[in-house]
């Protein structure tokens, strides 16, 4: 079963994250990256410059999601990349997005890493239990789409969402 999730305890840096996630030594193939508002070589500056423009310098930098496709799924490449920049590009709007794929475990996954500094606004970014439902049935449709079992809309991970 695929699942979503987001990833509040992490001691890593915006920068440390993005290396994180971009480090070849998760892919078997060549990396997958998507950038929504940004470059995925450029993210980390990219994301800087606009906490600096708005100076939002102070506080949580990043907000970490997780996408992990069930573990028996067998679509091509392209085709896992294009669920990927589609289930990224919900909040893209506003918040610049990057995200890498992951073929390292037996679940091929996307990590997500948003910008929480408003593009256009300078606001951080929020999200409540009810945004996070209403995410989580935006991706359902998408995965109905290419005929993938839906996301378990109601988990134990929603609780920390408000942190």
């Amino acid at each position: 079963m695929s699942y979503f999730k987001v990833i509040n305890q992490n001691p890593r840096t915006l920068y440390g994250i993005i290396h994180y996630a971009k480090s070849e030594r998760k892919n078997s193939l060549p990396p997958c990256a998507d950038g929504l508002g940004v470059s995925p070589e450029t993210a980390f500056e990219e994301m800087d410059a606009v906490k600096r423009i708005h100076n939002q310098t102070e506080g949580r930098q990043y907000k970490h999601f997780m996408f992990s496709f069930d573990s028996g799924i067998s679509l091509p490449h392209e085709t896992l990349l294009e669920i990927g920049h589609k289930i990224g590009s919900y909040f893209s709007g506003e918040y610049q997005i990057v995200s890498y794929m992951h073929f390292d475990k037996r679940n091929t996954h996307i990590h997500y890493i948003l910008n929480t500094v408003n593009v256009f606004t300078g606001q951080k970014f929020r999200i409540t239990k009810r945004d996070f439902y209403n995410y989580k049935l935006y991706i359902n449709e998408i995965l109905g789409n290419y005929d993938l079992s839906p996301l378990t809309l109601y988990d134990n991970d929603q609780n920390d969402l408000l942190e």
